[in-house]
C-alpha cells in the first residue's frame, strides 16, 4: 500500500492511543499481547484465549508499564498459552493468532522509509498535551535501531497544521526539525489523525538521515550534567535558539505565502488566562480577584522596553529539546505554541527557568545559570541582529518575561497533577517556581511588582486544589 493509504488505514483502527505494548513473563513460556485497542477493549474479533490473555495482562499492575520486545522468535505476532478459567496455566503450548492490524500496517508504513523493519517496542510519553508515543524499531543494514514519534491530534485538529507545517518551514531555512513520514506539503494539507515522524535531522525537507541522532531529551540528560558542562550545553542551545527566532521571523511572510500558515498573536491576557487561571480551583466570588490579579500582571507590559514582534517556540523547555549526536548537537520538536509578535526574550526567559526547575541543585546554581544564559543570548543576538540590544534594558525585560515563565511552570504542574496524578516532585518543583517567583519581586523596588506580589498572594490563598504550595504563600507574609 502507499504511505496515504497506510496512514488512513491506521486512522481507521480507531485507536483510543497509542498506549505501551505490554509483556508478561513467568515460570510458563512468555505471554505476549497489545493494549492497542479503544479504551483497552477487547475485541470481539480476537480469539477467545487471546482475549482471556489480555484480560489477565489488565489487571497485572506489576508488569503494565513493561515495553514489549519483539525479539526474532516473537516478531511475527503476539503469543499465548492455553487458558482455563480466563487465566493463563502454567502448561500449555504457544499458539499465535491473527497479527496485530496495527503492528502490520506501521511495519509496512515504515519499510517505506527503511528496509527490512522489525517493531521492538511502543512506548506512551507521559505529561504531554498532544499524545505522543515512540516506536523503537531495527532496519538494516546493520540492524539499526531507530525511532519515531507518534503524535495524535484527535480533539487537537486546531493546533495541527502548525505543528506540521512549522519544522518543514524552519528545515528549509536550515535548522533541525524532523520529517513526517509519507507526507509532502505540495500535496496538500495534512489530514490524518496521527503523524510519525522522524527523529530530528540536519535535513528533513530532503530526508537526509543522521545516525544515532535523538537518543535522549535534553532533560533526562541535565541531572547528569555538573554546573560547567549544563553552561556549555546551554550555549549552544541558546545559539540554535537565536538562529531559529531571527531565520523564522525574518520569513514570516514566506511561511504563509508558501506554505500557506497564518501565526497568530496570542495576547499576554490569553496566555495567563490558559496557562495558570484556567486550572486554579476558584469559586466564582472571586472573579474580581482574578481581575486584579490580571490587571497587576498585565502591567509588567510596562516595564518592558524592546517592542514585541518576534517568532517564538513558546515552549522552549528541556522536555521539547533532543539531544543528537553528542552535546553540541540539539533539535527542537513540539511547535503547537509557537506564535508571531512575541517578545525577544520569551523563550530565553522559559529556557532558563525550567533548566533550574529541573535540577535537584536549582537553588545553589540560579544565579550561576541565570547570569550566564544571559550573556550568551545577548552575544549571539547582537552578533545577527542589526538593531543591538542594550544590555541593562534587556536585563529588565527578562526579569518580566521570567516572571511570567515562572507563572507558566506553576500551572503546568497542577495541570500535570489533575491529569496524572499527585507526585511529590511536581509540588516540589511548584513550590520553588512560586519561590523563585517571590524572591525576584523582592529583590526589586518596583510599584508595579510590589502590586503583583500582593495580588499573587491574594490568588493563591484562595484557590482550592494547590494546598502545597501554601507553606510557600505564609512564608510572604
Amino acid at each position: 500500500m502507499k504511505e496515504e493509504e497506510l496512514r488512513k488505514k491506521i486512522d481507521e483502527l480507531e485507536i483510543n492511543e497509542f498506549t505501551n505494548l505490554v509483556e508478561v513473563s513467568s515460570d510458563f513460556n512468555s505471554l505476549f499481547a497489545s493494549n492497542y485497542l479503544a479504551d483497552s477493549s477487547l475485541s470481539a474479533e480476537q480469539p477467545p484465549k487471546f482475549k482471556a490473555a489480555k484480560k489477565f495482562l489488565y489487571n497485572s499492575e506489576q508488569n503494565r508499564e513493561r515495553p514489549v520486545i519483539f525479539g526474532s522468535q516473537h516478531s511475527r505476532t503476539f503469543g499465548v498459552t492455553d487458558i482455563e478459567g480466563g487465566y493463563p496455566q502454567e502448561s500449555g503450548k504457544i499458539s499465535y493468532p491473527e497479527k496485530s492490524k496495527l503492528i502490520e500496517y506501521l511495519t509496512e508504513l515504515l519499510n517505506q522509509e527503511y528496509k527490512d523493519v522489525e517493531i521492538q517496542s511502543i512506548k506512551r510519553q507521559e505529561t504531554t498535551r498532544v499524545p505522543i508515543s515512540i516506536i523503537t524499531f531495527t532496519h538494516e543494514p546493520g540492524p539499526q535501531l531507530e525511532r519515531v514519534y507518534v503524535k495524535d491530534y484527535k480533539g487537537r485538529e486546531d493546533i495541527r497544521k502548525k505543528d506540521i507545517m512549522i519544522p518543514i518551514f524552519l528545515a528549509e531555512l536550515g535548522l533541525p526539525t524532523a520529517k513526517v513520514i509519507g507526507y509532502d506539503y505540495k500535496n496538500g494539507e495534512f489530514t490524518n489523525r496521527f503523524a510519525f515522524l522522524t527523529e530530528p535531522t540536519n535535513n528533513s525537507v530532503d530526508c537526509v538521515y543522521l545516525s544515532n541522532v535523538g537518543r535522549n531529551v535534553y532533560t533526562n540528560t541535565m541531572p547528569e550534567l555538573n554546573p560547567k558542562m549544563l553552561i556549555r550545553c546551554g550555549e549552544s542551545i541558546i545559539n540554535l535558539m537565536v538562529m531559529m527566532q531571527m531565520y523564522a521571523t525574518s520569513n514570516l511572510d514566506k511561511l504563509k505565502e508558501k506554505y500557506n500558515l497564518e501565526l497568530g498573536s496570542a495576547s499576554t491576557e490569553n496566555l495567563i488566562n490558559e496557562r495558570l487561571l484556567v486550572y486554579l480551583n476558584l469559586e466564582e466570588k472571586n472573579e474580581i480577584l482574578k481581575s486584579d490579579f490580571k490587571e497587576a500582571y498585565l502591567k509588567l507590559d510596562y516595564m518592558q522596553t524592546n517592542k514585541k514582534g518576534y517568532f517564538c517556540h513558546g515552549d522552549f523547555t528541556p522536555n521539547n529539546i533532543i539531544v543528537g549526536r553528542n552535546l553540541n548537537d540539539y533539535f527542537l520538536i513540539d511547535w503547537e505554541l509557537s506564535r508571531k509578535d512575541a517578545s525577544i526574550l520569551e523563550d530565553i526567559a522559559m529556557f532558563s527557568t525550567t533548566t533550574l526547575g529541573a535540577r535537584q541543585d536549582r537553588k545553589d546554581i540560579v544565579d550561576l545559570i541565570r547570569g550566564s544564559y544571559i550573556d550568551y543570548f545577548l552575544k549571539d543576538y547582537n552578533e545577527l541582529a542589526e538593531v543591538k540590544l542594550n544590555e541593562k534594558d534587556f536585563n529588565k525585560d527578562f526579569k518580566s518575561e521570567e516572571l511570567r515563565s515562572l507563572l507558566y511552570k506553576i500551572g503546568d504542574q497542577i495541570w500535570t497533577q489533575e491529569r496524572f496524578g499527585e507526585s511529590d516532585a511536581r509540588k516540589y518543583k511548584a513550590q520553588w517556581y512560586l519561590s523563585r517567583f517571590f524572591d525576584i519581586i523582592n529583590g526589586s523596588k518596583e510599584p508595579v511588582l510590589t502590586e503583583l506580589k500582593k495580588e499573587t498572594l491574594n490568588l493563591f490563598k484562595e484557590s482550592k486544589n494547590v494546598d502545597y504550595l501554601q507553606s510557600v504563600v505564609k512564608s510572604q507574609d
